[in-house]
């Protein structure tokens, strides 16, 4: 499907594609699930960014101006982006049968203060999504014409989801696709102590008076795995890509391009 063959009338730049990646179950109805990919403007195979939403796992779509402004810098940059869906207020019992047996062993791991909606029923399926997501993707990418290991990023509820796919997904026994490193804002991991034999790399940025996503998990997380880099900003907003405010685009976005090309 071509730019031109995709209209909505909120959303300037178009992706490449559009295309359904899952069908699942939320609520007790069946969900249909898309990902939007943007591919680059360069020639040949290039890497692969998946930027998961924000949202605290109720709210947030792909279709978002802040998207555009990313699949804008990085496709000029021959890095493709993709945005998928993923389902929103989850249920417990929408989670497959497997996840919903270990929830209550995660409990008993998960950090003290770390918000119970950000690692319970909602956050579960978003990781499933996730995971289902990237496997698609590995098994498509030829269509895609990507290159390297997958990226991940996100912000907040995305950038949780991230990291629950490197540190969580393994211990549900869910098939995730080599992953080259994730980029995270305002994010966190509620157990920090099943990453310390994850070596993928993790690019963090975060607030210290962050009160929607607390900093002690990813500051945690830091301490206990050397592949974690945290960059603390003081004036840093939640979930912004940004250092502080003002910071020139060339040097938010070109932080990025560095370490998505790094990862990949």
């Amino acid at each position: 499907m071509s730019k031109n063959e995709v209209q909505y009338t909120d959303f300037g730049y178009q992706p490449d594609f559009v295309r359904g990646y899952r069908e699942t179950i939320r609520r007790g109805v069946p969900k249909s699930l898309n990902v939007h990919v943007y591919q680059s403007n360069g020639p040949g195979p290039s890497p692969l960014v998946v930027c998961f939403h924000a949202g605290g796992f109720r709210t947030g779509r792909i279709v978002h101006g802040d998207h555009r402004a990313i699949a804008r810098w990085l496709t000029k940059s021959n890095i493709s982006v993709a945005f998928p869906e993923y389902r929103l207020g989850a249920k417990r019992s929408d989670l497959s049968e497997s996840t919903r047996s270990r929830m209550d062993e995660l409990e008993a791991l998960a950090i003290s203060g770390f918000p119970a909606r950000f690692r319970r029923s909602e956050a579960l399926a978003a990781l499933e999504d996730a995971c289902a997501l990237l496997v698609w993707l590995e098994a498509n990418r030829n269509e895609f014409n990507f290159s390297g290991k997958l990226v991940l990023a996100g912000g907040s509820a995305g950038a949780i989801t991230a990291l629950n796919v490197l540190y969580l997904a393994p211990h549900l026994a869910l098939s995730v696709p080599e992953i080259g490193g994730a980029i995270c804002y305002s994010g966190g991991f509620a157990f920090p102590s099943l990453a310390d034999t994850v070596d993928t790399p993790v690019f963090a940025i975060h607030g210290p008076e962050d009160d929607r996503v607390p900093m002690h998990s990813i500051l945690e997380l830091s301490k206990r795995n050397p592949a974690v880099s945290l960059l603390v900003s003081n004036e840093h907003s939640h979930g912004s890509l940004k250092l502080y405010p003002g910071e020139a685009k060339k040097d938010t976005y070109g932080r990025l391009i560095s370490k998505v090309n790094e990862f990949s």
